[in-house]
């Protein structure tokens, strides 16, 4: 029995390798296989993957010379696309000003060059809420709904006084004085000055109340100091106005008459000018948009039809630069590109170049399927099911990544969250684990608390980011509801105009707000994690053996000073493993952003991690999988970098060089 008994043991140490061998390599297959498509993912362009048209897998350049434009198909030149908007632009409006003759000029310490009105009703208005919410409380009224007595105060001649520093007459005389502030702005290449006026009229009844009014014109300052008045209407918070200059532009011997149109917005507030500005051209049936303009180039587009096939329409795409002159206007290309209309869509053929001869050729990437002297909507389709799929393209991937600033402002953004995430949860986790363990604090209950301590961990991250989203929710949230009782809101300003502006609390919109989504992002996961590393770091400090603690006690040792040279040292293993494990947890951060806020990380993308950024990528939008493959692999090299830096940094210099 006992040689039946040896036998077995030897053909099983002999042969029992061939069983565990396939079970070794379905698990290694299973584990590995994931990591080995993603690595191949990346290397590999999937665009074409969703991509009808000239973008095919398997793709090569070739240079087209019967695409060479037409000329004589494009209709007046490059002013006119056939599908150009129609569009009837308003009369000016007419501003009408009031006579404030027989108001009396003066001047205060308190008003300030480069202020307007708006500035100064804030402060006003901050005064009328804090007198009467004073006098609610001291009758015990409620504060819940200030309106009716903003209302009944109004502007009080006191309040005047103390914000603008004047004195204000009660026999209802009139005294004005003149606010006035510059906008600058620059916009291809030109520098606009805007100067807006207000003129301010106080007066006062007898009973004390005061009404002010006021009348504003905004003017263009030029170079030597003149002022131009324009046709705008201020308004109360900012003055919206447009100017309309005509050009005239020459093509082949023909004029052209455009139009550039600037929307200019002065922000009262913000202190700050915004133009946008749009192109288009006057003819005799009505004026037609061409394009918006933006760092002074406009996307204009026309439509021919290709000699060699009537039913096939293409479209010539321009980016065109503006140089003004005066009314003049220079118009050059600074990119063209050629599009076909197929299935009712535009579909990109290639970017357009000149040969010698003057010729517009186009170099693109067509499917090598497609007939290459004829590449029509037929011959697409025909050729589509063979060349989608998914090609080798190098490096392609991970150079757009190094130069792709979202990605780097992801990372940024998934290492603040996780920083002030980790650092107190660690000094947290840390602190009670030494009370917790010390026998001498005789804490009743530490199961109870280790417990209570480590069940957010139980709860899963989708569960808790739905929770706290409706806790911080907009505008009758818990969180909300608890500060509108406790009387901390944010303050706003409201009203008909800048006189009647008054002060209110509203509701905060805390993921609106960078500091506030972060912060939150943050709090999560401290609240999650703090309780794991908790039961970690006690688990670490139990296993130190008692004796040590003895002897220091013998020596003369305080608390602190066995904490700091036998707790801390002897944890060290420990604390090498959680800082690890919780990096690769941080730069994995997912589900809590994603749920929080809009699934991409606002507010302004400041909550969006490497991982979210990748799932952006991949399954949102463009659904670019060999790209996000590419941020993935980005993810796993910063993740093993930090835990190689991490692990050699906390090693023992010692242990390092007995080995």
């Amino acid at each position: 029995m006992a040689k039946s008994t040896k036998g077995s043991e030897a053909k099983l140490q002999k042969y029992g390798i061939f069983f565990i061998i396939p079970f070794i390599a379905i698990y290694l297959f299973f584990q590995l296989w994931p990591t080995i498509y993603t690595v191949m993912l990346s290397f590999t362009d999937m665009k074409g993957m969703k991509t009808k048209g000239f973008h095919g897998a398997k793709t090569e350049v070739t240079q087209l010379s019967n695409f060479s434009v037409p000329e004589d198909d494009l209709e007046n030149g490059l002013l006119s696309p056939l599908y150009g908007e129609l569009e009837v632009l308003p009369e000016e409006v007419k501003q009408e000003y009031k006579d404030f003759s027989d108001a009396t000029l003066v001047t205060s310490k308190k008003i300030k060059q480069g202020e307007l009105l708006y500035d100064y009703t804030k402060k006003l208005a901050k005064v009328r809420y804090v007198a009467v919410e004073k006098e609610y409380k001291k009758n015990n009224k409620s504060t819940s709904d200030l309106t009716a007595g903003l209302k009944a105060r109004g502007v009080r001649v006191e309040d005047v006084e103390s914000v603008l520093g004047i004195k204000v007459p009660t026999n209802g005389q009139k005294q004005k004085f003149i606010l006035s502030k510059k906008f600058n702005h620059s916009e291809n290449g030109f520098d606009h000055t805007y100067l807006l006026e207000q003129e301010v009229v106080i007066s006062a009844d007898s009973n004390g109340k005061c009404e002010l009014d006021y009348d504003q014109a905004v003017y263009e300052v030029g170079k030597n100091g003149s002022k131009v008045k324009l046709n705008a209407k201020p308004g109360d918070f900012a003055c919206v106005f447009t100017y309309n200059k005509e050009l005239t532009y020459t093509e082949n011997g023909k004029a052209n008459k455009l139009l550039l149109r600037q929307n200019v917005t002065l922000d009262y507030e913000k202190g700050n000018c915004l133009m946008t500005e749009a192109l288009y051209e006057i003819r005799e049936d009505g004026t037609y948009k061409l394009g918006d303009v933006k760092n002074g180039v406009v996307s204009l587009s026309k439509a021919f039809c290709d000699k060699n096939k009537d039913t096939r329409i293409l479209y010539l795409d321009q980016d065109v630069a503006l140089k003004i002159n005066g009314n003049n206007v220079e118009l050059k290309p600074v990119e063209e590109r050629l599009a076909e209309l197929a299935n009712n869509k535009k579909v990109n053929v290639g970017t357009v170049s000149t040969d010698k001869s003057g010729k517009k050729i186009i170099t693109t990437k067509i499917c090598k399927h497609i007939n290459k002297e004829s590449p029509n909507k037929v011959a697409i389709d025909k050729a589509t099911s063979k060349c989608n799929g998914v090609h080798f393209v190098g490096l392609t991937n991970f150079s757009r990544l190094v130069k792709d600033k979202y990605f780097w402002g992801s990372i940024s953004n998934t290492f603040i969250m996780w920083l002030f995430n980790f650092i107190p949860q660690l000094g947290i986790a840390l602190l009670f684990a030494i009370w917790f363990t010390d026998p001498r604090m005789r804490i009743k209950g530490k199961n109870t608390f280790r417990a209570l301590f480590y069940m957010p961990n139980l709860l899963t991250a989708a569960s808790v980011a739905i929770l706290f989203r409706s806790l911080f929710g907009y505008p009758n949230g818990p969180i909300n509801q608890f500060l509108y009782g406790m009387g901390i809101q944010a303050e706003v300003y409201k009203g008909q105009g800048v006189i009647d502006i008054e002060m209110f609390r509203q509701s905060i919109e805390f993921f609106r707000s960078i500091p506030w989504s972060r912060g939150i992002v943050s709090f999560i996961q401290w609240w999650l994690w703090c309780g794991q590393t908790l039961i970690m770091l006690m688990a670490g400090i139990t296993s130190i053996s008692p004796s040590l603690y003895e002897s220091a006690v013998v020596d003369g040792a305080n608390q602190g000073q066995q904490t700091w040279y036998i707790t801390l040292p002897l944890l060290k293993p420990m604390m090498l493993f959680i800082l690890i494990t919780g990096l690769i947890g941080g730069m994995q951060l997912f589900e809590i952003p994603f749920l929080l806020t809009d699934m991409y990380g606002g507010p302004q993308n400041r909550i969006r991690t490497m991982v979210l950024y990748m799932y952006n990528q991949s399954f949102q939008g463009v659904s670019d999988y060999a790209y996000g493959a590419a941020i993935a692999m980005g993810v796993f090299v910063i993740t093993m970098a930090l835990s190689m830096f991490i692990y050699f940094f906390m090693q023992d210099r010692s242990d390092m060089g007995r080995k």
